[in-house]
């Protein structure tokens, strides 16, 4: 096994990280999850699905992915449930949030309190988008966290 990773990952990344944080626990040493769902609620999902289905293709061009890869991504998230997973992690772990993030504010206070020792804080002045929003408070909130 090589050395420890540390992670940080913002929404959809956030999710990859907590589940690869569950399912190799012992390669995780530290875990950032920025605006995480555990179980995204399926009306937010189906809400966004709609919006990218409206979108045209060159909007994801800075994503680095086609519409069609985002929307059979977007899809297949439609029965993700991590919840079964969590009790895995025991990386140091710190969860972040927007202050202004309403749709992931309550799901991010709630992984808080199911991995033991996690850490949570809101991101001052920022929605989803913290690095973009806040990229300052991010920075010092990272910081700390090392």
């Amino acid at each position: 096994m090589g050395t420890p990773l540390s992670l940080c990952g913002l929404s959809l990344g956030a999710v990859l990280c907590l589940h690869y944080a569950a399912q190799k626990p012992d390669s995780v040493f530290s875990l950032v999850l920025i605006a995480p769902q555990v179980h995204p609620p399926r009306r937010l999902l189906q809400f966004q699905n709609l919006i990218f289905r409206l979108m045209p293709e060159n909007a994801f061009a800075e994503l680095g992915l086609p519409k069609e890869s985002m929307l059979s991504l977007m899809s297949s998230m439609a029965d993700l449930d991590l919840t079964p997973l969590v009790g895995n992690i025991r990386a140091k772990t710190l969860i972040l949030c927007g202050s202004a993030d309403r749709a992931n504010r309550t799901a991010s206070e709630r992984l808080a309190e199911q991995i033991p020792g996690a850490g949570f804080r809101l991101v001052p002045d920022a929605g989803h988008e913290v690095n973009v929003q806040n990229p300052t408070a991010l920075s010092a909130l990272l910081t700390q966290f090392q």
